[in-house]
């Protein structure tokens, strides 16, 4: 019973350590210069966005997605994390794999994000920036 107890605890505590360290400051790793980066929530500092939000630009990976048939014939599945810049016009660019699965998986990846819509840019002090984003896509072959 103890122990149970003690692992809930650390369960929660572990979440409580995850939510208050939301808003710091992201981990940046950038070759070229970057205007600024947005860290905190205000109503002169807005984060990029796509429009209609996360679960739009999800509903257009699932709608786009074409999973490639070596990976599909070869059961190939997991998580691509891709980076990119939001340009100050929405436009992405500097489309970069972070941690691929398979080079046919990445380079569709690759290519959603280039497809991409223009994205809502990040504002910071009432102007539009240019901001670094990380995100996962993922192939899994139950899902398409």
């Amino acid at each position: 019973m103890k122990r149970t107890l003690l692992i809930c605890s650390i369960f929660f505590w572990a979440l409580t350590i995850k939510a208050q360290t939301k808003d710091s400051p992201p981990s940046i790793d950038i070759k070229e210069p970057i205007d600024s980066v947005i860290v905190k929530k205000s109503q002169k500092e807005i984060e990029p966005g796509y429009p209609g939000g996360m679960s739009a630009f999800y509903h257009y990976i699932y709608d786009n997605l074409k999973y490639p048939d070596k990976a599909r014939k070869k059961n190939i599945q997991g998580k691509v994390l891709i980076s990119f810049v939001i340009e100050k016009d929405g436009s992405l660019v500097d489309i970069k794999v972070l941690k691929g699965v398979a080079s046919d998986i990445d380079a569709e990846a690759i290519r959603l994000i280039k497809e991409s819509p223009k994205w809502k840019p990040g504002i910071q002090n009432g102007q539009p920036v240019r901001v670094q984003y990380s995100m996962p896509i993922d192939f899994s072959l139950d899902s398409k």
